[in-house]
């Protein structure tokens, strides 16, 4: 996956070093610093809780998932309008006879005129059970932009739209016009993470290896794979030959930086034995989970392999001894220039599927309400098909599944999908009408940040009117 500049050395002297002494005044890190102070007092959580992030790299194209089902005067809820917008990427577009249309295939939705796509079988029965949610058309922005202001040149953007690399962080920071080698989840673990009774393993856990969305000042992402932890010798040194010359080496040396590798060395490998023992100890999917609910679960489905083993993690929470974690997962392929009418049906499936399955694995555990998991993409897609598919958009929707969530509704604004229209920039780029911003600030508040701390967390949130959003309970 190409989207994410890892976090090099450079970046872990600078956010360690540079940013606490530069400037005038404290600044962000000051502020998290006090946050943090505030709330250092209160060690241990009544609760558990866990954020769980499903990146969906490439740009996915929300406007193919949330669809309108009908004719409706309003053109944000009128399937003709979409249609027509659309072309042949419209769902229910037909070449049969010159090309027609139908919204017959989108699934019903309760209480809206919207429907899901065909292949979201199970998120339908998710959302019309109110265990699921969709934030309508959210996007990266410093403040609030309507095309009048973009046009006048009087309002702030986020550098570099519609560019793959930059919205995906923009998204990871949840702080488009900045460039800290932070993200939101980092920032959440570093303000929250003295509550955590241990706070070794991390509390942000990634099964993707590195991110900028959980790297804090403080905390740092621990990566597992689909099997489980990763030990020192995985890949890098399977016979152990390289790790013993380096340790006879280290032990001869009587050297800080020495000192301080054997007690890093000796902390992984603690929380290697640990998270290894823990995870064995639970057994096969039909003890953990029973026999009905993991004969549901699909196969040859990587997003699942990497929920399940998110799963197991929380799983074993009492005994890593935590009250708070975050998780990040990925499905990749969503960059649908070309082919998208033969590619997105198989991705949306896989999606639909993973989701639905880590729902009944959840609800086997009994903390189906305990945790919340969340789509994100650095964009959606253009309205306007290129031919064979679409390019880089703005806005799109989300989806939010859990006990917690306000399911069964649409929260925000539904975007006029009509080709030039009020919100269309460029060939169907929709401008955003809610921030990153405010879509992470209520998954926060939620997971434990104080409303007084939102704005230290995230520095851009007071630009907007609406600070949380109202789809967490």
């Amino acid at each position: 996956m190409t989207h994410r500049r890892p976090f090099s050395r450079r970046d872990f002297l600078k956010a360690a070093g540079f940013s606490a002494v530069s400037g005038s005044s404290l600044g962000t890190l000051g502020l998290l610093q006090r946050a943090h102070a505030s709330v250092s007092h209160q060690k241990g959580f009544s609760d558990y809780k866990a954020l769980v992030c499903i990146m969906l790299n490439g740009g996915a194209d929300s406007y193919n998932m949330l669809v309108p089902t009908g004719s409706n005067a309003n053109p944000a809820l009128d399937y003709d309008t979409y249609a027509q917008t659309r072309q042949n990427m419209a769902v229910g577009y037909s070449e049969a006879g010159g090309g027609s249309w139908s919204p017959a295939p989108v699934l019903p939705l309760n209480n809206t005129v919207m429907g899901f796509n065909p292949d979201f079988n199970g998120l339908q029965g998710l959302y019309n059970s109110n265990r699921l949610a969709v934030v309508a058309n959210v996007g990266t922005m410093v403040e609030p932009v309507t095309k009048a202001s973009i046009e006048a040149g009087s309002v702030a953007l986020p550098p570099q739209l519609f560019s793959h690399s930059d919205q995906f962080m923009q998204w990871e920071r949840a702080y488009a016009d900045s460039q800290q080698n932070r993200g939101w989840f980092g920032r959440v673990a570093d303000l929250l993470a003295p509550s955590n009774t241990q706070q070794s393993p991390s509390m942000n856990i990634s099964v993707v290896g590195s991110n900028l969305l959980q790297v804090g000042q403080t905390v740092q992402p621990y990566s597992i794979s689909t099997s489980g932890p990763i030990g020192i010798e995985t890949g890098w040194d399977p016979d152990g030959e390289k790790l013993s010359v380096v340790e006879a080496i280290m032990a001869t040396s009587n050297n800080l930086f020495a000192d301080e590798y054997m007690v890093v060395k000796e902390r992984a490998q603690d929380n290697f034995d640990l998270i290894d023992a823990a995870l064995n100890a639970l057994g096969d999917d039909d003890a953990l989970f029973g026999a009905g609910v993991a004969a549901g679960f699909p196969e040859e489905n990587w997003l699942f392999d990497q929920l399940k083993i998110v799963a197991r993690m929380i799983a074993i929470r009492n005994v890593l001894q935590v009250e708070r974690q975050t998780f990040v997962v990925e499905l990749g392929g969503w960059d649908t220039h070309d082919g998208q009418n033969e590619n997105l049906p198989e991705l949306l499936q896989m999606l639909d599927a993973a989701m639905a399955a880590f729902n009944a694995a959840l609800g086997a555990l009994n903390v189906q309400n305990n945790v919340t998991t969340f789509t994100q993409t650095e964009f959606s897609r253009t309205l306007n098909s290129n031919g064979n598919g679409t390019d880089h958009g703005w806005g799109g929707h989300q989806l939010v599944m859990g006990g917690a969530v306000q399911g069964g509704q649409i929260y925000g604004e539904l975007p006029d999908l009509t080709l030039e229209g009020p919100q269309d920039i460029n060939r169907g780029r929709i401008i955003p009408t809610l921030s990153v911003d405010q879509y992470a600030a209520t998954l926060s508040r939620w997971f434990g940040v104080p409303t007084g701390e939102l704005n230290t967390v995230f520095p851009n949130l007071g630009n907007f009117n609406q600070q949380t959003l109202g789809f967490m309970g």
